[in-house]
C-alpha cells in the first residue's frame, strides 16, 4: 500500500469513530463540559494577567 493510500485509509476510520461517538447523547454533554472548562480556563488566565498587572503598579 502506498504512503498516501494509507493516510486516507487512517483519516477514514479516524472519521468514522467520530461518527459513532457523535450519536451518542454524552457526546453533546461532554462538548458542554468541554466548554465550561474552556471559559473557566480563559477566566483563570485573564485574572492571572490582572494580578500581575497589579503587583507591577
Amino acid at each position: 500500500m502506498k504512503k498516501e493510500q494509507q493516510n486516507f485509509v487512517l483519516m477514514d476510520e479516524h472519521w468514522l469513530f467520530f461518527d459513532v461517538l457523535h450519536g451518542y447523547e454524552g457526546c453533546e454533554a461532554l462538548r458542554a463540559e468541554a466548554d465550561k472548562l474552556g471559559a473557566s480556563i480563559k477566566k483563570a488566565i485573564i485574572n492571572r494577567l490582572e494580578i500581575e498587572k497589579t503587583q507591577k503598579e
